[in-house]
């Protein structure tokens, strides 16, 4: 039978941060609109990949939502939302959480929340698109005439939403979000003399608050899986700004524990555990930033015990790796997915045979690192205000590129706030 760990990690404090209104207007339905789909609806399979097929729906609000077309007609909140209309909402910067509010709907009422990390001018209206970041970040509610206090049940990451309204009446009030994030990194106190600065950091913890909840994860809102790699990162942060690792402990302890995989070969770890896939597919160089991250995690805790539980994982990967090694004692054609980031850099004649830039998705973030390791701290600093200086303006919190095509909110970017810190602190 399954038991439950200990929890190490403080439970969120789940204050309430109400939204403003920015944008109220008319909605039309176009049902001509080409529908948004992804592999959750087009890649389902038995066992790889597993799901609903679009038959199996009993709501499509995806499908729906696709087919709004709005029209603005004024700055701020409406007094009551009738039928066709739709109201946005901003919270000032992103956050994770649930979404709440009151309801009173005149009549029989359909209502959906739309939302999204940035906003975009239309000219016409301001869209809050719900299918930016790759998933479909829309909520549907039916409910009868009446009073409704409604809060949503899965923790959602944004700073903009819309309501809209197809069916009835309603009177929104005090619409919010329930915060669910690590309430420890706020107790981080800072102040570099620097207002750029210290704009950053405060993204970099509100980052890593939103990914640190119960284990250290990519991002609170597209996945929101604990992966390797990223770990490695974030787990540092969490050092700064809690001076514990409480959390990485949590993320070391489950993977202790994780059985071999029937997917995967022998002695290979997941990729993110327990959230793989039954594809088959694994990286095997995260594997290697894993036991990196173990040994600086016995480094700031002198945690042997979690040392000990690890040893066999860690032998398990050696093992698995010694069929690779070539005459000079290098890794050579591994198989399956060699990632090493979303450049030209993972392209088919970068990772096949010998690759040397085996350091991954966060290519920005080793840059930085090199450079301090070798004394350039101004330097860091420089790099530091023009990469993140414009996220932090946009959205309060880090990425893992400037590009707006994916999450806004990635764990390990929280790891500019160390770069800083070591920087800029006296």
């Amino acid at each position: 039978m399954n038991a439950l760990l200990p929890r190490y990690v403080n439970y969120p404090k789940l204050n309430v941060l109400p939204a403003d209104g920015v944008e109220y207007g008319s909605v039309t339905i176009n049902p001509d609109a080409k529908p948004w789909r992804d592999r959750a609806y087009v890649g389902i399979d038995p066992v790889k990949f597993k799901g609903f097929y679009p038959n199996e729906l009993e709501e499509d609000s995806g499908e729906e939502a696709g087919q709004f077309v709005y029209t603005a007609s004024g700055d701020g909140k409406a007094d009551k939302m009738n039928v066709l209309t739709y109201q946005t909402y901003d919270f000032g910067r992103t956050l994770t959480g649930f979404f709440k509010l009151n309801v009173k709907a005149e009549a029989g009422t359909t209502l959906y929340i739309l939302f999204d990390e940035i906003i975009t001018d239309r000219g016409m209206y301001k869209e809050v698109s719900p299918f930016r970041n790759g998933c479909c970040n829309v909520i549907k509610y039916t409910m009868p005439a009446g009073g409704h206090e409604l809060i949503t049940f899965e923790a959602n990451a944004t700073r903009f939403a819309t309501v809209v309204v197809t069916d009835g009446e309603a009177d929104i009030a005090d619409f919010g979000m329930v915060l669910y994030e690590n309430p420890d990194a706020a107790s981080f106190k800072y102040d570099y003399g620097d207002a750029e600065l210290n704009k950053i950091v405060s993204a970099a913890v509100n980052t890593f608050a939103q990914n640190a909840v119960d284990v250290l994860t990519d991002c609170p809102s597209r996945e929101r899986a604990g992966w390797l790699c990223d770990s490695y990162f974030s787990s540092r942060a969490e050092a700064l700004f809690t001076g514990k690792n409480l959390v990485e402990k949590s993320f070391l302890e489950n993977y202790t524990m994780c059985p071999q995989s029937k997917y995967l070969p022998e002695g290979m770890l997941p990729m993110c555990y327990p959230a793989d896939h039954n594809d088959g597919v694994y990286i095997p160089n995260w594997t290697m930033w894993y036991i990196l991250e173990l040994r600086n995690y016995w480094k700031r805790t002198g945690d042997e015990a979690m040392c000990a539980a690890s040893k066999d994982k860690v032998y398990g990967l050696v093992k698995f790796f010694e069929k690779y090694y070539n005459e000079y004692g290098l890794l050579e054609n591994l198989e399956s997915w060699v990632f090493i980031e979303w450049s030209k850099c993972n392209d088919g004649d970068y990772i096949k045979g010998l690759n040397y830039p085996s350091n991954a998705i966060v290519g920005n973030y080793l840059r930085l690192e090199l450079l301090l390791r070798y004394g350039y701290k101004t330097n860091v600093l420089q790099e530091c205000r023009d990469f993140f200086s414009k996220m932090a303006d946009l959205t309060g919190t880090l990425w893992e590129h400037s590009s707006l095509g994916a999450s806004l909110n990635y764990g390990f970017a929280s790891m500019a706030a160390v770069y800083i810190d070591e920087c800029a602190k006296k």
